[in-house]
Order: C-alpha cells, then structure tokens, then sequence
C-alpha cells in the first residue's frame, strides 16, 4: 500500500486515539486495518469477523476480556489473512511479532526498481523539505521585524491545533500500519505447524514379531489402567448422585461444588494425557486394540458425565446463592472441557494426534471467547442477583465495575430496605461518579452507555 494512504490513515487514527481512551473509535477505526493487511481490497473471512465482533464488544462492553479479544482477534487476522493454514495459537503469535516489528520485514527483502525509485523521491523531498523549511520561516521571520501589517497577519495564523501529542499518535499510527502491511515469520511458522501434523502414519511394515509383543502388553497394560479409572469414575458418579438427595451434605454444597470442579480440572488433564500417551503411536493400528479402544469412549463419555454433574451443581448454586464471575467462569470452563472431549473422542476413532486435539480445541475456545466479549458481564451479574430469590450480597455487587451503577441505582428502593445505610450512599456516590465519568468522555470514546444514559 502507498505511503501517502498509510500517512493518511495514520492521521485518522492520531484524531480517533490522541487523548482518548477504547471506545466507538476502536469500532470505527477497524475497517482501515482491514484495508491496510488486505491491500486495499475489501475482503471478508471469518477472522475479519471475529475483529469486527471484538471492535463492537469494546464500544458495548468496554473491559478488560473485551480489549484482550480485540488484540488477539487482530493478531490472528494479520496472520491468517497471509496463510489460512496456521493453527490459531501460531497465527496469534506471528501476528504479535508483526504488529511490533513487522517492517522489519521491508527492510530484509530485495527492493524492486520501482521500490527504489520511491525510495529517492522519498529521499528528494525529505532533504529539500529540510532545505526549504527552515529558509521559509528565516525570511517570514525578517519580513515580520520590517512590516507590522505583515507580522500581525502572521501572529493571527493559530498552529495550537498541532501538538507534539498527536504527532506522536500519529506517528505511532503510522508505524503500527505499516507493520501490519508486512507480515512477518508466516513461512517460518508454517514450518512449525507442518512439523505438527493432525493425523498419524500408519506405518508402510508389518510389525515385527518383537513389536507386536510389545504391543500386545502394552495393550494390556493401557487396558487394565483405563478399565480401573473407569471403575472409580463410576463410583465417583454414584456417590455424586447421592449427594443430590442428602440434606445435610447440600448444607456445605459450596465446598462440594468448588471441589468437583478442582477434581474435573485433573480428572480432564489425566484424561486426555493418558489417552495421548498409549494412542500417540504404533497402538493406534495394532489389530487387536478394539478392547482399549472402547474403554478409553467409555472413559470420555464418563468424564463427560462428570462435566454434567458438575455443570448441575453450580447451576443449582447459581440459583440459590446468586451469580459471580467465578460461577460464570466455571460455566464456560465446563463447555471448553466438552469441547476438549469431543476431540479427544475423534483422535481415539481416526489416529489423530495429540496436536490435533490442542488446534481444534484452541480454535474453538478463540471463536467462544470472541463471542463472550460481548457480554457485559457485571451488568449482567447484577440484574440477575437483583431479580431472582437468591441471598443478594450487595456488597459483592458493590465490587464489580462501576458501569453496573445505574442498574443498582433502579432497584434502590428494595435495596434501601434490605441494606444499611452506608451501602445505600455507596451506590449513590458510584452513580454520581459513574455519570461523571460519563460525562467527561470525548465522542471518539463514547461506549454504548454514552448513548443510552445520556440524559
């Protein structure tokens, strides 16, 4: 892309950014990216969506999660725009490393005729720029000490509009575009992930008389190990049960629900680890491995009732204790460990690799936390803790970010008469605050509130 586009685009950007914080000039600002990494054609893939879905979640949902996924969701577009074949995980790093330095990249690579033709016009008027200039300002200088008519015309002329604030930004607009223009290790890295394929090689031999002895204890080894997990996963799960229908273990079910996420959490990992160690090679296309095979389904389909169960639980919680981060968090580790089991499933039936399972599984978790950016989540722990019958700690509401304010503030007159008063002038001074803050925002970093509470 031209020089004098990107000089161009870096202005916008010093005028979306100078002095402002994340908000609608995020939103408004991507479509230069996309143009800029798609040399200024208008393409749209699934990556260029999920940018679009993060730069909305910043302007809807202005936090910490929402700026995360937008950053990663550009690292991952910089790089997929250049090679659709990267695993998420390696793209999101090479879109980093070009982001940063990515015109280093100009630097390394053979110049062109018609690249360095630009570069001595570029050289032209950079020396004659510094050659003019100053002679310009030493003869408006002396024209101003002679004639005062002249020196008032020129004292009326207002440069404040120039900061060395917003060149800075601009600057710094400039160089982050152009290293987006020019991506950076994509071949390197497509090395890398070759060097980590998704399926195994069936050996071209016939295994030998020692290898399939080995294999055969082997097979019996992985069999006897995965038929006895499956054994106490059983048990694990009817005494599970049984918790639902004891009264007096329900009394400490939070304990009881952080637990069983803690044992899930190993549970998982040995899961899939285990099963990555005995299928990862020569097990996989032994004749007689339909035994093991079966126990390592049912093993996953175990872990996946166990996923279940807990997933109930905190459920039940949730509704008799009210909503958090922390239940929301369990929540969606809950659906990734699903998602890590419905591909731990596919690499036992088609002799994946252990790669296979961390891709698939990445990619998934990328595409549900871009999604999940959208969610306000402090707003929405408040209006649901404010509506259902469950306990409400208002100090914990009181913890959450400031911009839950104006719905703490709608629901006052119940909280008046359920809290002190000490909590009730809190949520008075975190709605004044909140309006200020408000207030004070320039339009380039209006979020949705900006438009909703605006009177």
């Amino acid at each position: 892309m031209k020089k004098s586009i990107l000089i161009s685009f870096a202005l916008i950007f010093g005028y979306l950014f100078y002095q402002q914080s994340f908000g609608i000039n995020v939103l408004l600002f991507i479509p230069f990216i996309l143009l800029v990494i798609n040399k200024a054609k208008v393409k749209i893939n699934l990556y260029a969506i999920c940018l679009l879905i993060t730069g909305i979640s910043v302007f809807v949902n202005l936090s910490i999660s929402s700026i995360v996924m937008l950053f990663l969701s550009l690292f991952a577009f910089i790089s997929k725009s250049t090679s659709s074949k990267l695993s998420i995980y390696l793209a999101t790093f090479a879109g980093a490393i070009t982001s940063i330095i990515g015109s280093a990249n100009i630097l390394v690579n053979p110049k062109t005729q018609k690249e360095s033709e630009s570069k001595v016009n570029t050289k032209f008027w950079f020396l004659t720029s510094i050659i003019i200039l100053p002679v310009l300002f030493l003869f408006i200088y002396l024209y101003s000490n002679s004639n005062p008519i002249f020196n008032e015309y020129i004292q009326k002329i207002d440069f404040s509009f120039i900061s060395i604030g917003f060149i800075a930004t601009a600057l710094a607009g400039f160089v982050f575009l152009l290293n987006i223009s020019s991506p950076l290790l994509i071949k390197e890295v497509e090395e890398i992930d070759e060097q980590t394929p998704s399926t195994l090689l069936k050996p071209e031999e016939k295994f030998s008389k020692s290898l399939l002895e080995n294999l055969k204890f082997e097979h019996l080894q992985a069999s006897l190990l995965i038929g006895t997990l499956n054994f106490l996963l059983v048990l694990f799960l009817i005494t599970d049960v049984l918790l639902f229908n004891n009264s007096e273990a329900m009394q400490a079910f939070k304990e009881n629900v952080h637990n069983s996420v803690y044992t899930l959490i190993v549970s998982i990992i040995f899961a899939i680890t285990i099963i990555s160690i005995y299928f990862r090679g020569n097990l996989n296309f032994y004749h007689k491995n339909q035994l093991l095979k079966r126990l390592a389904n049912v093993w996953v389909i175990l872990n996946t009732l166990l996923v279940l169960s807990t997933l109930y639980k905190n459920w039940y919680y949730i509704d008799h204790h009210g909503l958090t981060f922390k239940r929301i968090g369990v929540i969606v580790y809950l659906l990734l460990t699903i998602v890590g089991l419905y591909y731990t499933f596919r690499k036992i039936q088609y002799q994946k690799t252990f790669w296979y399972i961390l891709k698939n599984s990445t990619a998934v978790g990328f595409f549900l936390f871009t999604v999940l950016s959208l969610v306000p989540y402090g707003k929405l722990v408040t209006y649901y803790n404010l509506n259902s019958e469950a306990v409400i700690d208002v100090g914990y509401l009181l913890t959450l970010p400031k911009d839950n304010a104006f719905i703490l503030w709608e629901h006052r007159a119940d909280l008046k008469n359920k809290t002190d008063e000490e909590y009730y002038r809190n949520i008075e001074s975190r709605l004044k605050y909140y309006e200020t803050y408000l207030e004070q925002r320039d339009w380039q970093s209006y979020t949705l509130d900006n438009l909703i509470y605006k009177d």
